[in-house]
C-alpha cells in the first residue's frame, strides 16, 4: 500500500517538476534556535476530494506525512 501510495504521489506531483531560477543568497544569515532527534517516523499520503470539506475548499487537498528509517535529527531555524 505503501509503495501505490508514493508511486501515485510521484505521478501526480511529476508534471508539476521544473527548473527553479534563484537570486544568490547575499546577506544571508541562518541562526539554529533549537536541535532535537525524532525516532523512526512512518509516512502516510491521502488524497481528500472537496466533498468531504463541504464546500469549505474547491479542489482536492493532499495530506503527506513524512517516513524516516532509524532516527532523525530536527533544526529549527530563524533565516534573515
Amino acid at each position: 500500500m505503501w509503495m501505490l501510495s508514493m508511486g501515485a504521489a510521484i505521478m501526480v506531483t511529476a508534471p508539476y517538476a521544473r527548473t527553479v531560477l534563484a537570486t544568490p543568497a547575499n546577506g544571508f544569515l541562518g541562526t539554529t534556535i533549537a536541535v532535537g532527534r525524532f525516532d523512526e517516523i512512518n509516512a502516510f499520503n491521502s488524497l481528500i476530494p472537496p466533498d468531504f470539506w463541504k464546500s469549505r475548499h474547491k479542489s482536492d487537498i493532499r495530506l503527506s506525512i513524512q517516513k524516516t528509517k532509524g532516527s532523525s535529527d530536527v533544526y529549527v531555524q530563524s533565516n534573515v
